[in-house]
């Protein structure tokens, strides 16, 4: 990251990993967005998880070979 940090900005000659992230304003936040993510990434955990059983259980070697099938109530998708 610093090299590419430095041939975009070689005059300042400052070190990417010195400089503060910008704040967020306040209207980017979305909680709707929020809460479909929360529902993607819980999902996703109960994905991975069974994933790992089937990789220590000897049935795949990696999860390329698995195709994994999901269902939510529609009362959950409906509200994201």
């Amino acid at each position: 990251m610093e090299e590419c940090w430095l041939e975009r900005h070689p005059e300042e000659g400052a070190s990417v990993h010195l400089r503060l992230l910008p704040e967020v304003p306040a209207e980017w936040l979305d909680d709707d967005l929020a809460n479909k993510w929360q529902l993607i990434r819980a999902v996703r955990r109960v994905v991975t998880g069974a994933l790992e059983v089937e990789r220590r259980e000897k049935r795949i070697g990696s999860s390329l070979e698995a195709a994994p099938v999901s269902s939510l109530p529609t009362s959950v998708i409906s509200r994201r």
